[in-house]
């Protein structure tokens, strides 16, 4: 009896979700593309270009639009049935709410796996492609100047410290290297007005050097003034100066860990790209989360079940987005964990599920 009743409401469900997700794709596809329209138009952007700028979006609104579509769809679903009475007659025949929904609890389960792995797959390299071609047609380029930049080479033997980075000319100004020894000690300092970048190492162009010198009454600091110099081992190339810009958002799972990897070790705040990363992680925990809240908050839906379900997606998912952005701010700005603010939303939205199940009509 209880399986067979799982296969019912099963089988009325994935209908439903299967129209919401085009629904809501439609929809952020929309969203994205509406204030881009006039650029586009002013830019002689070809129609067939704007197109394919929709279509390199298409995977990156799938991925947004399926815990809205199944928080959406469950909660009519079961909605409707609590409206009809269907459900009073099921929990009469002795299966309870909880027996009821663990095929969509399934459900929530593979689709949080499966969302996790269709966006490192193919939506992180689709919104790359996208964002490329957008930035292309429209003639938008990337700013990767730095400015008053302080960085630590990846062996924690040198530190850079630069005014400025020129990332066009791949230069640095009013730059200072301090190479240390395995004990944190001062080995030499460079002090120069510029250094280029030419290829494999740092060339230093009007420039102090000091260095340790030994004298019969001990070691000694001396100072030397040079027009250039080429240091072998100072090979921490352009990419470590850069602006930190580069978008968590385009990068898969484990290449977002190796750019925080890299930021930690260049000494350089890695607090923010970390949250984003492990926010993939809870993102992608979405399904199962709004699969429990919308399970046990849809016997609450009495009249008007198309529309309460559709305004109570809406209202969820906008929670869920200030929690989420709230708890970016704070791991950013090291008030909380990046474990803490890339996890808190979801873990929040497991336990008011979990207490709405216990506290539901069964």
């Amino acid at each position: 009896m209880a399986a067979r009743l799982q296969r019912l409401i099963l089988a009325s469900l994935l209908p439903v979700f299967g129209i919401a997700v085009l629904f809501f794709v439609l929809i952020i596809e929309l969203a994205d593309i509406s204030p881009q329209i006039y650029r586009y138009v002013s830019s002689g952007v070809a129609p067939e270009v704007v197109a394919q700028i929709i279509l390199l979006y298409l995977p990156t609104c799938i991925v947004y639009a399926v815990p809205l579509a199944l928080l959406f769809s469950v909660a009519y679903t079961l909605g409707s049935y609590y409206a009809r009475n269907e459900l009073v007659a099921m929990f009469g025949a002795g299966v309870s709410l909880r027996r009821l929904i663990i095929p969509i609890l399934g459900t929530g389960l593979l689709l949080s796996v499966g969302l996790f792995l269709f966006e490192d797959a193919v939506a992180i390299d689709t919104l790359r492609r996208k964002n490329q071609l957008h930035r292309s047609v429209l003639g938008i380029q990337l700013r990767l100047d730095n400015f008053d930049v302080t960085v630590t080479s990846a062996t924690g033997r040198l530190v850079y410290h630069a005014a400025r980075y020129d990332d066009e000319a791949a230069e640095l100004t009013d730059v200072v290297v301090v190479e240390r020894d395995g004990d944190g000690g001062i080995v030499r300092r460079v002090d120069a007005e510029r250094a280029r970048w030419d290829g494999d190492r740092w060339q230093f162009e009007d420039l102090r050097l000091f260095r340790w010198q030994d004298t019969g009454q001990g070691r000694v600091m001396v100072e030397e003034q040079m027009a250039s110099l080429s240091v072998e081992g100072f090979g921490d190339g352009p990419a470590t100066f850069r602006r930190g810009n580069r978008e968590v958002s385009e990068m898969r799972y484990l290449d977002a860990m190796h750019w925080v990897e890299t930021l930690r070790l260049a000494g350089r705040d890695f607090r923010g790209p970390l949250t984003e990363a492990y926010g993939k992680i809870g993102f992608a925990t979405t399904p199962l989360a709004v699969a429990l809240i919308a399970a046990t908050a849809g016997g609450l839906l009495r009249r008007n079940i198309m529309l309460m379900s559709l305004l109570l997606s809406l209202g969820i998912a906008v929670v869920f987005y200030v929690l989420r952005l709230a708890g970016g701010i704070l791991a950013e700005n090291g008030l909380v964990s990046p474990e803490v603010g890339a996890f808190a939303a979801v873990l929040l939205f497991l336990l008011t599920g979990l207490l709405l199940l216990q506290l539901a009509r069964t």
